[in-house]
């Protein structure tokens, strides 16, 4: 996980480091205040687990995804979620929007109970399928 320097021309701050491409992203988050990451969903989800504070930036994509992930991010004050890279002098008002969240709001994310939650989703489905098919319906989903 990483990204080397930019490939387009922001304005980024002095004292702003790319890591680059490292092989355990893992102890760059957990020693991190505040993590600043693209709002991929592995970048997100990694972040979201170790509980941190964090700035995620949508990246351009064919659907849009990181767009749809920072409206989420932001809904659920889960992250500070931007479309764009802010401009120098916004910098000071997203950090202070990031360290105000409160990362024990992924709780409800990771729930301990996921593949039980999972199993019964597809049981349902999977018993609304068989009745549909005893009934001799045929209904697409």
């Amino acid at each position: 996980m990483g990204k080397d320097e930019p490939q387009c021309n922001l304005e980024l701050p002095n004292n702003l480091d790319f890591a680059g491409w490292v092989a355990d992203a893992t102890s760059y988050i957990e020693a991190a205040e505040l993590v600043v990451t693209a709002a991929g969903h592995n970048s997100v989800m990694e972040v979201g687990r170790a509980r941190k504070r964090f700035i995620a930036i949508a990246e351009p994509r064919p659907f849009d995804e990181q767009l749809r992930k920072v409206h989420v991010l932001n809904r659920e004050q889960l992250a500070v979620g931007l479309s764009c890279w802010p401009s120098g002098n916004k910098w000071s008002k997203v950090i202070d929007d990031a360290l105000e969240l409160d990362p024990s709001r992924w709780d409800s994310v990771f729930r301990a109970d996921g593949a039980k939650q999972a199993a019964s989703h597809l049981q349902g489905w999977a018993n609304q399928s068989r009745d549909i098919r005893s009934n001799g319906k045929l209904v697409c989903l």
